[in-house]
Order: structure tokens, then C-alpha cells, then sequence
């Protein structure tokens, strides 16, 4: 028979107590309940570190290099002022080296561009590597290589 705890008094006497006062189906589920809490902690504290080649956010960051350093570039910000310059994303990414030990990935991308309507497209490198002692992953990207097609690119226009 379930004993149901209804004086509180009894409570803060033992408060160890009230987990084994609860029913056995009902501690069963409070155990998996909370060991399903656990492990979804962890593997958000274990996703929060390194990045591989294709997260999300591993292609956010390549993005946002390539356009810092394209923003610098005076012919990039006119043919972008002219309206020459068009959407860009990354695709077909290969992870070409990795060490998982050291969380230490090689890649190489598809960067397609579209200059006045026709779309263009390069293909680049970047590295991931993960820093320690910040716990977080830095990216170094080929800018050079994607900043050639674009100027290629632009000498017809």
C-alpha cells in the first residue's frame, strides 16, 4: 500500500525520507528521470568544446572571416555599393585531415558566390583547431584563395 506523506512536520524530521515514502513505481521514475537530465548536461558540456568541419557554427565563423576580410577590400565594397555582388554560401565540405585527440581538423569547401547574377564558385581550405586554454575552437581560412575568384570574377564587370 503507498504510504503518502501528509504531515510536513515528518518531513523536515528526515528529509530523506520523502523519496522513500513515494511509491516504488514513482521513485523508478524519478531515478530515470533524472539520470536522462544527466547525460543531456553532459553532452551539451562535451558539444560546447571543439567543432568539427561541418557544424554550424564551424561554417558561420568561415563565413563571417571571408566577408571581414572581403569588407576590407575597396573594389569588394564597390562592386558591393553597385550592386554587382550577390548571395554567397559554403557547401560540399570534406573533413581532408583530422586528429581527434588533439581536436584538430583539416577541410576543404565549396565557397559559391553570385557576382550580377551568375554564380560563381571556389574551392578552399580552413582549419579547426581547438584551444585549451580558452575551451573553444579557433578557425584559420584560406581568404586569399576565395578573395582571387571574387577579383577574377569582377574584371568582366
Amino acid at each position: 500500500m503507498d504510504k503518502i506523506i501528509t504531515n510536513f512536520n515528518q518531513l523536515k524530521a528526515d528529509p530523506k525520507g520523502w523519496f522513500l515514502a513515494l511509491p516504488l513505481w514513482r521513485q523508478i521514475l524519478l531515478g530515470v528521470a533524472a539520470t536522462g537530465l544527466t547525460l543531456t548536461a553532459l553532452s551539451s558540456i562535451f558539444d560546447a568544446g571543439a567543432l568539427s568541419c561541418n557544424d554550424r557554427s564551424t561554417k558561420s565563423q568561415v563565413l563571417e572571416i571571408i566577408d571581414s576580410h572581403l569588407e576590407t577590400a575597396r573594389w569588394y565594397q564597390e562592386a558591393k555599393d553597385k550592386g554587382i555582388v550577390g548571395t554567397r554560401k559554403i557547401s560540399e565540405v570534406r573533413t581532408t585531415r583530422s586528429d581527434k585527440d588533439l581536436d584538430r581538423y583539416a577541410c576543404a569547401a565549396k565557397y559559391t558566390f553570385d557576382i550580377k547574377g551568375r554564380t560563381r564558385e571556389v574551392d578552399f581550405t580552413y582549419d579547426v583547431d581547438y584551444l585549451e586554454d580558452e575551451q573553444k575552437s579557433h578557425v584559420l581560412v584560406d581568404v586569399n584563395t576565395v578573395k582571387s575568384r571574387y577579383m577574377t570574377a569582377l574584371m568582366g564587370f
